[in-house]
Parts: structure tokens; C-alpha cells; sequence
């Protein structure tokens, strides 16, 4: 019974494919550097700015996922702080599956070995609604 209310990541891949070699690394499963942070997604590409009296400035922007995840040792800390393309399938435990291809990793803020925090723009996120019976 317990198994049926778990919720949140139930497996984060990410795949790199280097920007300088052309070698693909992955798909290899990562952890959340903090279960307690879940990843964060801004579907929209469209940035509003508010101007003077009700207008608003509409500019183009992108898909994107911030995520902190544990690095993995076997793939070079550069890799997560944007000198690779990544790929990245989250899976949560209601069946909702969140995936973005070809992504570059934005503002990386200085990691370690023990947390990366990644902001990956894509051209689309695609996001697949948990179907009735895995909701069940």
C-alpha cells in the first residue's frame, strides 16, 4: 500500500554528447543532490516584461529544465556545466515522463562533485501525462 502513494523522481538519465570529441556518454542514471528540490520546468517560449501602464514586451525564449543532481565520477565536471550536449528523461513515480534532446546547459553555477545545479535550454520539452492505469 505504501508503494502506491510514492511521489517524485523515480529515475533521472542524462545523456552527454561532447561538444569538442563528438563522443556520446550515456544514458547513465543520476540522483537528485537533494531529494527535497525537485527539477523545475518552464515550458513557454515567451518572456513577458512588464512595461510603464499595462503593456507588455513579448521576446522569445526557450524551453528549459533546472535540476541539481549528484555527478556521476566516470563523466567530467565540464560536461555538466555546459562544454556538452545533454539529453535528459525524468521519470516520476505517477508515470509522468519529462524528456528535452540537444540541450545546453545555461548560467552553471560552480558545482563539486557531491551536487551540479543545471539550468538545459531545449528547443521543446516534451512531457507525456501519466496514463489512468499507471495513476491508479
Amino acid at each position: 500500500m505504501a508503494c502506491e502513494n510514492e511521489s517524485g523522481v523515480k529515475n533521472l538519465m542524462i545523456t552527454f554528447h561532447s561538444c569538442d570529441t563528438n563522443e556520446t556518454v550515456g544514458p547513465i542514471a543520476h540522483l537528485l543532490s537533494d531529494e527535497n528540490t525537485q527539477p523545475d520546468y518552464k515550458q513557454c517560449p515567451l518572456t513577458k516584461t512588464r512595461l510603464n501602464g499595462k503593456k507588455v514586451r513579448v521576446t522569445r525564449s526557450s524551453a528549459e529544465i533546472s535540476v541539481s543532481v549528484m555527478p556521476d565520477d566516470s563523466i567530467d565536471l565540464a560536461w555538466y556545466q555546459g562544454c556538452a550536449s545533454i539529453d535528459i528523461q525524468i521519470e516520476y513515480f505517477n508515470g509522468r515522463v519529462v524528456s528535452g534532446r540537444d540541450g545546453s546547459v545555461v548560467d552553471a553555477a560552480n558545482g563539486n562533485f557531491e551536487a551540479q545545479q543545471m539550468t538545459i535550454i531545449f528547443d521543446q520539452i516534451d512531457i507525456r501525462k501519466p496514463t489512468l492505469a499507471a495513476a491508479a
